[in-house]
């Protein structure tokens, strides 16, 4: 920490306290759109929906079998079986069938609706079908097995009742919800918008990856006779792909040199048509980082310098009440600054009931974990994997984990965060790994 207060940084802000700030400058959008359920994949309800009756709306059959009124099967066994006349047949996709009496049952197929007074279904293993003992036209089954009431019987309203709440507001439709919704008779749904999103990325040595209308394998060579002063614009790609990933679509895309008045007129356009805009390069405090220049003479600096590795040089701000997210131009410090900070902003946006969803669990680490400065939040890559003999995982820490090291990214599965107030952990440690949202 002192290094960057003697690099220009005069405070670095924590984490909590920095995020929670940002998160303050977005607001949950106004603007809903009524889509049909097919085209409505990842995207978040805008109000609550409650069922409107009963699902499911009858008592079904849970089994092939027969229905029956339980108390004639009470005395059943194996030795000495009930032996009940079959009347009727209930197949699915049919109105129940009429009444029966005590004596009698019905054969019935799985999610068929149970006949009125019926109180229970045996399943067909437990039965066989005999000859009747009086007349031939007649059709007996054998039961084996006592049932007792509302046995294998789906009753109405066990999912939801009228009027209960199926899905709240701000729920993101994936397919089990997907499958509520069909179920409600849902053909179309009110969501949210998606949140417009603009990526500046800054630096004199980026270049654009090179795409074509028709691509082939070639597209993905050529990288090795590229000047080595140039650098391919990859953090556009990862912002992209993340901002899709969350619930967002990218509107506006600039890849800007160390310009500030190229960087203050693009910040002040996309800022007027954006709900966010990202940028990535040029948010330390070095010469050629323009980015906080043009941000603290023109539009508001909320924080610059967060206590986090990766990602210490963060700028977080607004532009014409634009949130505006500055980020590292090293891969990883910028992705993981899109997890600590641009995830939770547009999960608000969106009215998402949870602001990062990501999964916790708990493993043992494998190896220490030392931190070079007291009072930081430390981000580091872990690979999961199981031994037999153990509880619970093991979770070892990349070797390298450096900020442009995206290796520590792709072939991790999570992030173990080491506190402010502690010097690292121990090895066999348990700890918390926060499993990638990606």
């Amino acid at each position: 920490m002192d290094r960057l207060r003697r690099l220009g940084f005069q405070e670095l802000v924590q984490l909590d306290i920095a995020r929670n700030d940002f998160i303050d400058t977005c607001n949950t959008l106004d603007d809903d759109e009524i889509l049909a359920l097919k085209h409505a994949w990842n995207r978040f309800i805008a109000k609550d929906i409650h069922a409107p009756c009963n699902i499911p709306r009858v008592s079904k059959s849970a089994m092939d079998g027969y229905a029956v009124i339980a108390k004639d099967t009470f005395n059943a066994q194996p030795g000495n079986p009930a032996v009940l006349n079959v009347v009727n047949n209930q197949p699915i996709g049919a109105p129940a069938i009429a009444r029966f009496n005590q004596g009698e049952c019905a054969s019935i197929a799985t999610g068929a609706i149970i006949p009125e007074n019926a109180t229970a279904v045996v399943k067909i293993e437990n039965t066989k079908l005999v000859k009747s003992r009086k007349e031939n036209t007649k059709k007996e089954v054998a039961i084996f097995l006592p049932v007792a009431p509302g046995a294998n019987i789906i009753p109405e309203g066990e999912d939801f009742k009228k009027g209960d709440l199926c899905i709240a507001q701000g729920t993101r439709i994936i397919p089990r919800v997907t499958g509520v919704l069909a179920t409600l008779g849902s053909s179309s749904v009110k969501v949210k918008r998606k949140p417009r999103i603009s990526i500046i990325a800054t630096g004199n040595e980026l270049i654009p990856l090179t795409e074509s209308e028709k691509p082939d394998e070639k597209d993905s060579r050529g990288l090795e006779h590229l000047p080595v002063e140039n650098v391919i614009n990859s953090n556009q790609h990862v912002i992209e792909s993340i901002v899709e990933e969350i619930g967002g679509i990218v509107t506006n895309k600039a890849i800007l040199p160390d310009n500030i008045e190229q960087i203050h007129e693009t910040l002040d356009s996309f800022s007027t048509t954006s709900d966010m805009v990202i940028c990535t390069g040029g948010t330390s405090i070095g010469k050629g980082d323009l980015i906080p220049v043009v941000m603290r003479e023109n539009f508001n600096v909320l924080h610059h310098g967060i206590a986090m590795r990766p990602g210490s040089a963060t700028l977080l701000g607004t532009a014409n009440k634009t949130p505006i997210l500055c980020l590292s131009g090293f891969p990883v410090a910028a992705e993981i600054g899109m997890i600590a900070f641009g995830m939770p902003a547009m999960r608000k946006m969106l009215g998402a009931r949870v602001l990062d969803p990501r999964v916790k669990v708990p493993a043992f680490l494998s190896h220490a974990i030392p931190v070079k400065h007291f009072g930081r939040r430390y981000m580091r890559r872990v690979k999961l994997s199981w031994d037999s003999g153990t509880s619970m995982p093991i979770a070892t820490p990349f070797p390298h984990q450096g900020s442009s090291v995206q290796r520590s990214m792709l072939e991790s599965d999570g992030i173990v965060e080491i506190p402010e107030n502690r010097e690292g952990y121990e090895r066999g440690e348990t700890v918390t790994v926060l499993l990638h949202p990606w």
